[in-house]
């Protein structure tokens, strides 16, 4: 009789959790996710529409380099003018750390100033190798030339752009 009891006890716990995992959402079910994933998307986005009103201020050169190297000659006569800057910052478009780091070149040689996008002021780091980064306190913004629209006022791009494709 025991074991009569024991087996209905037995029974009746298989069929409530039989009936209480139905009920329920399995944990390893299949869901979608978005294409693009976290790796593929800028850090932080800054969408700098074209009817946005981009004020240049006051840009200086920074650099750090030996005299005698393609890159010194280069930054000893780069310069951009206000109205190049603001075509620059409206093609370059948003990018993330890994894309950043694996796609574009960084030269000790950048111009550095404030700007101002629809009334808000941020600190502009642009530096020769075709990127650039926006600040505003403690928010960063990474934006690139993925196209290699700019090249001709760097001196290097996109240098994934530059290989042909598979």
């Amino acid at each position: 009789m025991k074991y009569l009891t024991y087996l209905c006890l037995v029974v009746l716990l298989l069929v409530h959790c039989r009936q209480a995992a139905t009920r329920e959402k399995p944990v390893d079910s299949v869901h979608t996710v978005p294409i693009d994933t976290p790796e593929e998307r800028p850090d932080s986005l800054l969408v700098i529409p074209d009817t946005a009103k981009i004020e240049v201020g006051k840009f200086q050169k920074k650099e750090n380099l030996e005299p005698g190297k393609e890159e010194y000659t280069f930054c000893e006569k780069w310069k951009l003018d206000s109205a190049t800057l603001v075509r620059i910052i409206r093609g370059f478009k948003p990018i993330n750390g890994s894309t950043w780091h694996y796609s574009y070149d960084s030269f000790d040689c950048q111009l550095v100033g404030i700007i101002k996008i629809s009334g808000r002021e941020y600190r502009m780091y642009l530096n020769a190798g075709s990127y650039f980064f926006l600040t505003n306190g403690d928010r960063q913004f990474i934006f690139g030339d993925e196209k290699n629209a700019f090249n001709k006022y760097f001196l290097e791009g996109n240098i994934y752009d530059q290989n042909p494709k598979d």
